[in-house]
């Protein structure tokens, strides 16, 4: 109980000046903070249940539709491949030790887990409200969609590093040349990792970049320093039109499968690896996709329907809510108003535009729509996290007013109703149906749970 009221005490609002509008979440009175309990309560039971349950209940392993441990499995057995990385150290140390490789993933993706809540909970709490951090737009998101044995969370724990790297007076001593190679280094193994860190990470990495040679070389031209920022990390550019362009086949595909059956046995719960070619619809087997797959794909979500509901509207509108309750529980945080006064809100609503900007290829490419939704959310609460104002430098002149205008665009809601949505609002990984949103919420998942522990469980059919 603790911790739970520490967490309550984070989400109080601190004394407003006089004749401002409350904003915050809370307003103090025993009946907000008992819905500030429920809520937490509910978000809290529905991550750890969800989180036991795939590590402790749910067959993890190499199947004929796994996406979460599959994508680790890539190697660079058929030749260079993106996210082929981490696949090859696992395969050279399952080969050298006869480790499990399924125990090697779970503990490292499970090690990155409890750094990123460490990192939200204890530090991006200055940045929004705790509620926020634990909803499907944040720490919910991969634990509830089945996602935490994925890359994502490493992904993003670098972007927070690179940012630390670059803010020097976090560092300290550290010159600035070992800093960006340090930071190069990080960028380009996440990259060699997976792709996706070049889209929802190295924009803002090359932005804050650019700022700080701008403030370092006053008297150069800002084409002059744009092209030093992009030359500093032309390792990681290079990187990254490497692994857009080597994405694979099936031929690959079916040697990264093979190099996996030698080790069959080292997979629990075992698995029929004995198929000379990879299963077609796991990570691997995507890999060999080629074009119109994913166009297919695409087409099926443009063209789809989940009864009266437009599936691309559900995705909208999901990002649309993403934006609202982001300027409730972060821009309008009452810290938002003790540097720069009103200006940091809209600085705040830029960061959060410009990241789902940078996001939008990977919206364009795959159709993991709840994958980016958080990718692209977490990202900006780390990037706040980390460096609380990595754009102010452009939030001056057309770039300034036009953060302005965002943020009035954007509307704002009551404090209950935008602390209530939270559980509410369920994000599916990938496929949107009305069926997937209701699974997905939390408050279906809070049902389920207490169901079960009175011995009468939920029947669902989906």
């Amino acid at each position: 109980m603790a911790f739970i009221h520490t967490i309550i005490h984070m989400t109080e609002q601190s004394p407003m000046p006089p004749g401002e509008a409350t904003l915050a979440p809370t307003n103090g009175n025993n009946q907000n903070k008992l819905l500030l309990l429920l809520v937490l309560i509910i978000l809290g039971v529905s991550i750890a249940w969800a989180a036991a349950t795939q590590i402790f209940v749910d067959d993890i392993g190499y199947d004929q539709s796994s996406y979460s441990l599959d994508e680790w499995l890539i190697n660079y057995a058929g030749g260079f491949i993106r996210r082929g990385l981490a696949g090859e150290i696992i395969w050279r140390i399952t080969s050298a030790f006869h480790i499990r490789p399924d125990a090697q993933i779970i503990l490292l993706s499970l090690s990155s887990l409890f750094a990123l809540i460490f990192l939200l909970l204890l530090h991006s709490s200055k940045v929004a409200e705790a509620p926020f951090l634990l909803s499907a737009y944040v720490l919910a998101g991969p634990v509830m969609d089945g996602d935490i044995i994925r890359k994502d969370i490493i992904g993003l724990l670098s972007l927070a590093l690179c940012l630390f790297l670059l803010n020097s007076k976090k560092v300290g001593s550290l010159s600035r040349n070992r800093r960006l190679a340090l930071a190069n280094c990080i960028c380009t193994l996440s990259l060699l990792n997976h792709e996706a860190f070049g889209f929802f990470a190295l924009p803002i990495i090359l932005v804050e970049n650019f700022a700080h040679n701008h403030d370092e070389f006053p008297k150069s031209t800002k084409t002059s320093v744009a092209l030093r920022s992009l030359a500093q990390y032309a390792p990681s550019l290079l990187t990254l039109l490497l692994v857009l362009s080597f994405r694979g086949n099936q031929l690959v595909a079916n040697q990264i499968h093979l190099s996996w059956a030698e080790h069959r046995d080292l997979f629990i719960p075992s698995v029929h690896l004995k198929e000379t070619t990879a299963f077609l619809d796991s990570a691997i087997g995507a890999i060999g996709w080629g074009t119109d797959t994913f166009l297919e794909q695409i087409n099926e979500t443009i063209t789809g329907f989940s009864g009266p509901i437009w599936i691309p509207l559900a995705w909208l509108a999901t990002a649309i809510l993403g934006f609202i309750l982001f300027k409730h529980f972060v821009a309008e945080k009452p810290s938002a108003r003790e540097s720069n006064g009103r200006n940091k809100r809209y600085h705040q609503m830029l960061v959060c535009a410009f990241q789902f900007i940078a996001a939008i290829p990977l919206f364009l490419i795959a159709k993991d729509y709840g994958r980016w939704i958080y990718l692209w959310m977490t990202s900006t609460i780390i990037i706040l996290t980390v460096d609380p104002e990595p754009l102010t430098r452009f939030s001056i002149g057309a770039v300034g007013r036009t953060s302005k205008r965002l943020y009035t665009f954007v509307p704002s809601v009551p404090p209950n109703l935008a602390l209530a949505s939270l559980v509410f609002v369920g994000i599916p990984e990938c496929d949107w149906s009305i069926t997937e949103f209701i699974e997905y919420t939390p408050i279906f998942s809070f049902v389920k749970i207490i169901s079960i522990l009175v011995g009468h469980p939920l029947t669902w059919h989906s």
